[in-house]
């Protein structure tokens, strides 16, 4: 006696019956060439789709650092002072020459005490000891992948005239 294969009606017409990967005796026949073949395009699909992994983080991770880039140059086109002393120097420091030298330029010796005051509020820096003769300001700023804390101290003569400044520039990485 023959066995006779039964495969199951197909659910509209025209379909043709699905093949199967296994083996059941009596029921149907294995067909290897499929298995295969299919085996091979799924290890084919996760081996592409393993292998775009890295490729999308990486892009990614690029977009990200770019907008943060690109709002740090935002930033420091809103605040001409803080841009052209971030402009001069780049690391970590307790007192910058050049950036003293740039302030210095922008903010002349000789100018009174509160337009200097007004025109550090304007660079959104915060002042501190409006009373003595130092004046210390302090703000933070986008610094690429971290933020950098700016530190101001403004020296003042007896006449209330601007004499001397000092420039902190602290690097924080988050």
């Amino acid at each position: 006696m023959r066995a006779t294969i039964h495969y199951p009606k197909p659910s509209f017409s025209g379909s043709r019956p699905r093949r199967k990967c296994y083996a059941f005796p009596k029921t149907t026949t294995w067909n290897w060439v499929y298995c295969l073949r299919k085996f091979l395009k799924i290890a084919l699909l996760v081996c592409l789709a393993i292998a775009a992994l890295p490729a999308a983080m990486a892009i990614m991770i690029s977009l990200w650092i770019w907008s943060v880039n690109a709002e740090a140059d935002k930033f420091y086109r809103e605040h001409p002072l803080l841009g052209e002393m971030r402009a001069v120097e780049k690391q970590s420091t307790n007192n910058s020459a050049a950036a003293r030298e740039v302030f210095l330029r922008i903010v002349p010796p000789g100018t009174d005490r509160q337009a200097a005051i007004t025109m550090l509020r304007k660079e959104t820096l915060n002042c501190q000891g409006d009373i003595g003769p130092l004046l210390t300001c302090q703000t933070m700023s986008p610094g690429g992948l971290g933020q950098l804390q700016w530190i101001l101290y403004v020296d003042f003569d007896a006449d209330g005239r601007l004499s001397d400044a000092r420039i902190a520039i602290w690097s924080i990485f988050l």
